[in-house]
């Protein structure tokens, strides 16, 4: 008996959530499969942590291993700020969360 389309349907929430994560952990050759597998900006690796990306480009162009590859990723790189719109997505540092817990006590 078929299963129907049920494979084939990957939430872009949880998509971008997993992203975030690769990116984060500096995986960006899995990251960039992801994002270009469900048609998610590709400039996100970039836009998420700019200063942490310069830091590591070397392991980009490494996990890449094609020219393709990495044509479509410096074409994809622009000036908006994809990242900073879904920062609310990455986790909460440590600051964060002690400022969540006492808000009531701040104000």
């Amino acid at each position: 008996m078929p299963r129907g389309n049920l494979e084939g349907i990957y939430p872009r929430m949880i998509m971008l959530k997993k992203s975030f994560e690769l990116i984060q952990n500096i995986k960006y050759g899995e990251a960039f499969r992801l994002l270009r597998q469900h048609k998610i900006d590709i400039n996100l690796i970039h836009d998420l942590d700019p200063d942490k990306f310069f830091e590591n480009v070397d392991v980009l162009v490494r996990e890449l291993k094609s020219v393709d590859y990495l044509n479509l990723f410096i074409n994809s790189i622009n000036e908006s700020a994809r990242g900073r719109e879904l920062e609310f997505m990455l986790p909460l540092s440590d600051e964060d969360r002690i400022k969540n817990l006492h808000k009531e006590e701040l104000d």
